[in-house]
């Protein structure tokens, strides 16, 4: 009976050895592609970074652009004002008597 132990016990251990090389192959194989991942989630990472860099960009300019649209807004409203009170006094008797005597007064500096 020793004998046969002494023969179980071979195979056995010979089974373990196969089974580590396995292991320390799939071991191998799983970390590659752990780094193969993370490589691929870092490039995506970065993508996010610039991506996020570029639309604060973009926020950025619109509201440069907004309130230069807002400024320019402004600019036509007063504009619109001083010519809508111009065309209203052009007409009115007291420029022209004004503008009569500055005439007759050679008076262009004004």
């Amino acid at each position: 009976m020793a004998e046969d132990l002494a023969g179980l016990s071979i195979p056995i251990e010979a089974s373990t050895a196969l089974l580590r090389e396995q292991m320390e192959a799939a071991a191998q194989v799983v970390g590659g592609t752990t780094d193969r991942i993370d490589r691929s989630l870092s490039k995506v990472d970065k993508a996010f970074d610039r991506l996020d860099q570029a639309s604060r960009a973009v926020k950025r300019a619109v509201g440069t652009v907004q309130k230069d649209m807002d400024t320019a807004a402004a600019g036509v409203g007063t504009a619109a004002e001083r010519i809508n009170r111009s065309l209203g006094i052009i007409g009115h008797p007291r420029l022209r008597a004004l503008r009569w005597h500055v005439d007759l007064a050679d008076c262009s500096r004004f």
